[in-house]
């Protein structure tokens, strides 16, 4: 099965490093991957098919990582952004893995976020956080680097470590323990390449992944799986009625206005199963404006079925305020980039002359005297640009 070419995964860190060999283990399809790292042991993370390496901060740190420190792990990536665009090139979606608390995870990856952004990439990042046994330096490390990620990223999916931790079953050894939450984290989000690349009755595409995740802004990972072969749907949709990473902090299900549900399943899935799934599912979140799902059949899955469900808080809306377009499309553009709009001041006028008309200037950035500040990005608009120039309206003065 050849690689989708524009849809990269990349793992910032150590842990994401770690993360991206669980996630193509267990994909069964071919992936184009990408590790970074200051550490350059991390290397050894990434030796597999179809995935590359990139050392960052090297002239600094020279490959032995930023001693935890996150505000090294942003100079890193600063020091080297140029060195991503090779891996960029022909790239319109990048989902990111990472793990916070401290170092090249939660200082590079809002850099790199954004960096994508800039170059017009969509961006999903899944961010995991500490196990609260890690003391309350790394949890608050980890949530300043969550709110800066959160104002890069298209869509943002946080996913606690102790919540995670809650999803499995069994043995509570701490290897164990660790290698099950990379397990439950690879599924969930190796059946997106799943669902895009294996044959399956329903099918998901690329560019309606990439419609969700522009418009989604925050999301819910949920992974289930049954093996009872009268009872597994109904099972599945207990599961997620129970599943901790669904829910707010007041313990209800988070309203989403957005699913995207992927069944895995053996040559033994049926019709029925499917309807009970969707309806079960529904009925969790009877807020959602769009639902898009995806299905693949293994015959290693005869007996078993595994569903993830991504829940987003957003749904991308077109002026009119209506969810989807004709034939369920989504409609809306995003309003386009200020600094390809001719925003420039007319020449000046000689004195005497009748009064003449010009356009009110920004400069060439369209973003005046912010140009050199950080930007204030909401929803993926820069609003330090006017409005004017956003949506290319001309005013003149």
């Amino acid at each position: 099965m050849e690689q989708i070419s524009d849809l990269l995964l990349m793992g910032v860190g150590g842990g994401g490093c770690a993360l991206i060999r669980s996630i193509v283990a267990q994909a069964n399809v071919a992936i184009k991957t990408l590790g970074v790292d200051t550490d350059a042991s991390s290397r050894s993370e990434t030796e597999f098919d179809n995935c590359d390496f990139l050392l960052i901060g090297g002239a600094r740190f020279s490959g032995h990582g930023t001693g935890g420190d996150a505000v090294n792990g942003r100079l890193a990536v600063q020091d080297d952004f140029r060195n991503l665009d090779p891996y960029l090139e022909g790239v319109r979606m990048v989902v990111v893995v990472t793990a916070l608390g401290a170092g090249t995870g939660g200082g590079a990856t809002p850099e790199i976020l954004k960096y994508c952004h800039e170059c017009g990439i969509t961006t999903l990042c899944f961010a995991t956080t500490p196990f609260v046994f890690e003391g309350p330096s790394r949890t608050a490390a980890a949530l300043r680097s969550l709110s800066l990620i959160e104002s890069c990223a298209d869509t943002l999916v946080a996913l606690p470590l102790d919540d995670l931790h809650c999803c499995q079953s069994g043995n509570d050894q701490l290897q164990l323990s660790h290698d099950r939450v990379l397990e439950i984290l690879g599924s969930g989000i190796s059946l997106m390449w799943r669902m895009l690349c294996l044959p399956g009755y329903i099918n998901l595409d690329v560019e309606r992944l990439r419609s969700m995740v522009v418009g989604g802004k925050r999301a819910r990972l949920g992974f289930a799986l049954s093996e009872d072969v009268m009872e597994r749907a109904g099972q599945v949709v207990e599961q997620f009625r129970g599943c901790k990473l669904l829910h707010d902090s007041s313990g209800k299900v988070v309203a989403a206005e957005a699913l995207l549900v992927g069944i895995v399943a053996g040559d033994d899935l049926r019709l029925s199963e499917i309807t009970v799934l969707m309806r079960g599912i529904q009925k969790l979140f009877p807020k959602s404006l769009r639902v898009e799902m995806g299905t693949v059949q293994d015959p290693a899955f005869n007996g078993r079925i595994e569903v993830v469900l991504f829940a987003f808080d957003k749904v991308l809306r077109p002026p009119d305020g209506n969810a989807l377009g004709p034939g369920g499309a989504v409609a809306a553009k995003l309003p386009p980039v200020a600094d390809t709009l001719p925003v420039a001041l007319a020449p000046r006028r000689a004195k005497g002359k009748s009064k003449g008309r010009s356009k009110l200037s920004f400069g060439p950035t369209g973003r005046g005297k912010f140009q050199n500040s950080e930007p204030t990005i909401y929803e993926g608009v820069d609003l330090d640009v006017p409005s004017y120039i956003r949506y290319g309206i001309n005013i003149e003065k």
